[in-house]
């Protein structure tokens, strides 16, 4: 009886010994997921973060729309502007080709997956007068519908830029141009950058 006993104790701590590495396993993969809410992005846009949940709080939730929106211009005949608004960074490579080249990306938060796409899908991009900007319905003054656009940008390597930035930073690469840059919680990368520099 005892040995009986003894070897239904030795299953048992078997199975309880099973029971809690599947639990650790499980609650680390579970910590895992977590950690992963906030992804960080660079597919030709430079740093873009979005996540599973609001950035503005635990108590808003939703998911947040990615969406990529390109064009190709002629060279601009004066300087270039780049305004990325309230949350963007912006990323400016020179090249030999006589065009500007406009790679935006556009994230927009909703309550759901159907409401995030719909709002990033109205962000539009415009260039007017050598003004490269992002247009939408969207109220950005409200976190509900915030939204915000990041750029990737091939010039004519002697371009005139101006550029313009909100909580996002500033790379330049091979541009000769004259360069003047505004930005607000960001940072700056120059590199092989041959024109006058202000900012």
């Amino acid at each position: 009886m005892m040995r009986k006993t003894s070897e239904n104790n030795n299953i048992y701590r078997r199975f309880l010994r099973l029971g809690l590495i599947t639990l650790c396993l499980l609650g680390g993969s579970i910590a895992a997921y977590s950690q992963t809410k906030w992804v960080y992005q660079d597919d030709g846009c430079g740093a873009i973060r979005w996540s599973n949940q609001s950035p503005y709080g635990a108590n808003d939730t939703g998911v947040f729309d990615l969406q990529i929106k390109e064009q190709t211009l002629p060279a601009p005949p004066r300087k270039l502007l780049v305004d990325a608004g309230k949350n963007g960074g912006i990323r400016v490579k020179g090249w030999e080709r006589n065009e500007v080249y406009i790679k935006a990306c556009v994230q927009a938060f909703g309550k759901d997956e159907n409401e995030a796409a719909a709002r990033s899908s109205a962000v539009r991009i415009e260039v007017v007068d050598g003004i490269v900007r992002a247009a939408s319905p969207i109220a950005t003054g409200d976190n509900n519908y915030s939204f915000g656009v990041s750029y990737d940008i091939r010039v004519p390597v002697n371009t005139d830029l101006s550029l313009r930035t909100n909580n996002g930073g500033i790379n330049l690469t091979g541009v000769r141009g004259s360069i003047e840059f505004d930005l607000n919680n960001g940072g700056v990368i120059l590199d092989r950058i041959a024109g006058q520099v202000r900012g």
